[in-house]
């Protein structure tokens, strides 16, 4: 920003202190940017809860939540009682895992909590103001006690929906900022065109055993790699996606993994069962000749 671009912070991670595993990360974190030429503002960003854990000194503060309460800022105030109050992300829904219910959150309460900030000159961001999609291997998982697959939607009950339209809390939150504007705000843009599309049924494919032949060369271990520390992209590692996993057996029996997040198993290209957090042991039937 000081350079004429877009820019006008920087946050040095997200939620670190929800796990705050090693002391001199953020620290580290904070001098990286320094160093590298980074100066515009800094701030972290953690749950109310773990401002402690998760704030470095010489940045700023902010919080993530659902609703203003009373012990909201106490931790806030402990690290910072003469900045700005700053809600990084205001949670105005929530994602859905696989096989729990849809979440919502009613347009009536998310209007009273921006008018709260408002009211008390607390500078905030709509999280998520449009969630979209997840595309690909992005969706990622949560682990609170189990592992739970967030579904490819990242509808989020946000203000605008996966589709871009416009929602009750859109017109709500829309109606609240021109109260309080100087200026008319700008005009609401046209929906965009919708449109249904025919399926699509794939003439050629090409499996994947035939496939490996065209692959890179793989890599060999005695014991099996997570796809993070594979030698593989500069020593980058895989951050997601599949990893293909094969071993040479010459009888039945039992397999036992445990599998982060889910492993199917194929004897012979015929897949015959599937491991997880939930089970962790399968029968190799016998082999034929």
């Amino acid at each position: 920003y000081r350079q004429g671009g877009p820019v006008i912070a920087v946050q040095v991670e997200n939620e670190y202190g929800s796990f705050n595993k090693d002391k001199t990360y953020m620290p580290y974190l904070h001098k990286a940017l320094l160093r590298r030429g980074i100066v515009e503002l800094l701030l972290t960003s953690d749950g109310e809860k773990h401002v402690l854990s998760g704030h470095t000194k010489g940045v700023l503060a902010a919080i993530n939540l659902q609703k203003l309460h009373q012990d909201t800022f106490n931790q806030l105030h402990k690290v910072q009682r003469d900045k700005p109050l700053l809600i990084m992300e205001y949670w105005v829904g929530w994602f859905d895992r696989w096989g729990d219910k849809h979440h919502v959150k009613d347009a009536k309460e998310v209007e009273h909590a921006v008018s709260e900030f408002i009211k008390y000159e607390i500078s905030f961001n709509v999280y998520m103001f449009h969630g979209g999609t997840n595309f690909g291997f992005m969706n990622g998982a949560t682990y609170f006690g189990k592992h739970s697959g967030i579904v490819t939607s990242y509808d989020y009950d946000a203000v605008l929906t996966e589709a871009g339209d416009y929602t009750e809390k859109y017109l709500k939150l829309q109606k609240l900022f021109q109260s309080v504007s100087a200026t008319p705000l700008p005009r609401v843009p046209k929906l965009p065109p919708k449109a249904v599309y025919p399926p699509v049924r794939p003439s050629l494919y090409l499996p994947l055993w035939d496939a490996l032949s065209y692959l890179n060369e793989p890599v060999r271990s005695r014991q099996p790699v997570n796809m993070e520390n594979l030698p593989i992209n500069n020593g980058s590692g895989q951050s997601y996606g599949l990893v293909l996993y094969e071993k040479s057996i010459c009888s039945g029996g039992r397999l036992r993994a445990h599998a982060h997040d889910m492993a199917q198993v194929f004897l012979d290209e015929t897949m015959i069962g599937i491991l997880n957090e939930n089970n962790k042991d399968l029968h190799i039937p016998e082999l034929r000749e």
